[in-house]
């Protein structure tokens, strides 16, 4: 299990912050004796802190784990017709950047 804490943004506000346990799964492919990448998944649900909203999470990351760089992409449905999706990277410095979310305008109206 893990934690996720994913901050959605609108317009540079942020608009929502969604938080919850959800399910790790990983998985080491080996090629000519390397175990260089990494893919893991989180599955589970997570809640919005500032509706109650309850999101389903899908979440994919890959990563190198000899340069320690990596993509990471979430989906998060929520009960009441919210959907964000996002994307991150991971450097090796240990930062994780925010690239894009996109924000229904559902969950424009709801502030």
């Amino acid at each position: 299990m893990g934690y996720i804490l994913i901050p959605v943004y609108s317009n540079n506000e942020r608009i929502d912050l969604i938080t919850g346990l959800v399910a790790n799964y990983h998985f080491n492919p080996f090629a000519k004796r390397e175990n260089r990448r990494s893919e893991r998944q989180k599955i589970g649900e997570a809640v919005s802190e500032y509706t109650g909203e309850v999101f389903k999470v899908q979440e994919a990351n890959l990563l190198d784990k000899i340069k320690r760089i990596g993509t990471f992409h979430v989906n998060l449905f929520g009960n009441r017709g919210s959907h964000y999706v996002g994307t991150f990277t991971f450097d090796n410095s240990g930062e994780l950047t925010y690239l894009k979310i996109s924000v229904p305008e559902t969950a424009e109206k709801r502030e």
